[in-house]
């Protein structure tokens, strides 16, 4: 726009500006579809939860997790837990839990809880800090005993997941 304004003399001042404004106005409104576009993407990050979908996970022991594989959709009880601020899931079964598994081939996932469906994108935690940080938590939530123990045992910790909020 700048070389055509630049190039043809006979534009008046007045005929430049609204030129520019016009301009202007195409760019920034090319900037917000832009940005809607991303965000409904979620190439701008994840959704975030609200404090009472946080502190509703946080509460409630058992939830069902809905998994999909082709079109068929699953859903399994899991423990779910929050640590700083985040949702985590693991597998009680290691890599041999069937939701897990299927997770691993569509991490689009969603969480049923208390009536409500809550979609989620999860992803395979890597850092050491952040899975212990997750024992914790479900140590913190979960009573002593044998589903604690299988929960925190150390063939499981790879299958810690974060669930990214989706919508």
């Amino acid at each position: 726009m700048r070389a055509i304004i630049e190039q043809d003399p006979a534009l008046s001042s007045i005929a430049r500006l609204e030129l520019v404004g016009w301009a202007h106005l195409i760019w920034l409104a090319a900037g917000a579809v832009r940005a809607h576009v991303q965000r409904r993407k979620g190439s701008f990050g994840p959704m975030a939860l609200s404090d009472d979908q946080l502190a509703l996970l946080d509460e409630t022991l058992e939830v069902r997790i809905e998994t999909r594989e082709d079109h068929d959709a699953y859903k399994t009880i899991v423990w779910v837990v929050i640590s700083d601020g985040e949702v985590y899931v693991r597998s009680v079964n290691g890599e041999k839990g069937r939701w897990y598994q299927r997770t691993l081939s569509n991490p689009f996932v969603a969480i049923h809880v208390d009536g409500e469906r809550l979609e989620f994108r999860a992803v395979h935690v890597k850092d050491p800090d952040t899975i212990q940080a997750v024992s914790d938590a479900l140590r913190g939530k979960y009573p002593p005993g044998g589903s604690l123990d299988r929960m925190t045992r150390e063939e499981v910790l790879d299958t810690t997941l974060h669930l990214e909020p989706q919508s």
